[in-house]
């Protein structure tokens, strides 16, 4: 249901910047945990091993990120994450349930930089 991937090795190449803030607060409690950003993927250098003629990039991806502390930061900063832990999994758009496609981020960190 879950994957664990390399986090470091995907951003390596990649400018991740903020869309989004608002407050994180748990599903089961509603309890504020933090600070929920919603980000996008601004620049990818990042070599997909492409066939000829075929152009592969993640730019203007959009995935939230769990802040387990509040921080200040303004939409449009660039930003890293510290210790992040990122989760795929996938889910049907029509009808809401899960599926074999991972291809959605579930990323949660302690902290972040503002570059």
């Amino acid at each position: 249901m879950f994957i664990r991937f390399d986090w470091d090795a995907f951003v390596e190449k990649k400018e991740i910047s903020v869309t989004g803030v608002t407050e994180w607060t748990t599903y089961e409690t509603h309890e504020h945990a933090g600070t929920l950003l919603e980000v996008c993927i601004t620049k990818d250098e990042t070599d997909y091993n492409a066939k000829d003629g075929e152009v592969i990039s993640n730019v203007m991806e959009k995935f939230k990120v769990k802040v387990k502390k509040d921080v200040t930061v303004s939409v449009g900063d660039k930003i890293r994450l510290f210790n992040p832990v990122a989760t795929a999994y996938g889910k049907r758009k029509m009808d809401g349930s899960w599926s074999n496609y991972k291809n959605q981020l579930s990323v949660t960190c302690d902290d972040i930089e503002i570059l």
